[in-house]
């Protein structure tokens, strides 16, 4: 690294030292003081470094409270049959990436397991709201739908612990050895990243393997909006009697009429009422 200013992009955070780097090499460097605090820099920031020390943080197009990221694309949720996929925290991370204009995947990991139910039921609860679904398996090396899913662009793998997300990079990426944890007595799974880290594939795609977790919050949605992130719910709303029905307690509403004839999923439509109260 020269003793000059210039931009890098941040791939990892080790304590007080960041690595970064300008697409040639990769540089662990320091961070002035002021920079770390008020959220403090993460993983894909844009920074100027000078005598091996970040100097400015860039403004960021997007960012990520959890997993805590910025500048990303879009988000690969990554989802198995075992440990049991959280539609109720898959929801919340749809509405939280939509929030931001950020673009959806819907990954199942595991499919050698048997995932067929589970495709089915993503496909009917969400097949309007993201990007795609595509099945893979790390365990069999079969990840081809998913390299062209995230082809050319930066994807943040996020989800349950267990899921498999490293094992998917490891896969993936050759020249990577993420660490890969095994279930828990319980089914739940043990955390193996604890670090989000950015990770080239290929010449123009990367991804940012991050901390799997088992709760999520909705950031910034104000409850009588949060109908607004629901496709089939904005498709139904002007058949409403009212304008700006939240589709729970009134009268006439063409969201609860479409429910009612199975034209909108009752599962998901239930954790939306669930949404709506904690928001």
């Amino acid at each position: 690294m020269t003793n000059q200013q210039q931009k890098f992009r941040v791939i990892a955070h080790k304590g007080s030292a960041f690595d970064v780097t300008d697409g040639q090499g990769v540089f662990v460097c320091g961070a002035r003081g002021n920079l770390k605090q008020g959220g403090g820099i993460i993983v894909g920031d844009f920074v100027d470094v000078e005598d091996g020390v970040i100097t400015r943080i860039y403004p960021r197009a997007n960012s990520l409270v959890r997993p805590s990221v910025a500048n990303i694309d879009q988000a690969v949720i990554v989802v198995a049959t075992v440990p049991e996929a959280d539609f109720y925290l898959i929801d919340k991370m749809i509405i939280n990436c939509r929030k931001i204009d950020i673009d959806v995947v819907l990954c199942i990991n595991k499919v050698d397991l048997g995932a067929e139910e589970l495709y089915t039921k993503l496909v009917r609860q969400y097949k309007r709201d993201i990007r795609s679904i595509v099945r893979v398996s790390a365990k069999d090396n079969n990840t081809a739908t998913l390299k062209r899913a995230i082809k050319g662009r930066l994807s943040a793998f996020c989800g349950q612990s267990a899921v498999g997300k490293s094992s998917l990079v490891n896969a993936m990426c050759k020249n990577t050895d993420r660490s890969v944890g095994e279930l828990s007595g319980n089914n739940r799974g043990k955390n193996t990243t604890t670090r989000s880290g950015l990770i080239q594939i290929s010449a123009d795609t990367y991804v940012i393997d991050t901390p799997g977790f088992g709760s999520l919050d909705i950031f910034g949605v104000d409850s009588k909006q949060l109908h607004l992130y629901y496709n089939d719910f904005v498709r139904l709303a002007d058949e409403c009697k009212f304008r700006g029905c939240t589709h729970t307690h009134e009268p006439n509403c063409a969201v609860k009429a479409a429910v009612d004839k199975g034209r909108v999923d009752l599962d998901r439509y239930e954790r939306y009422l669930r949404l709506i109260e904690g928001c």
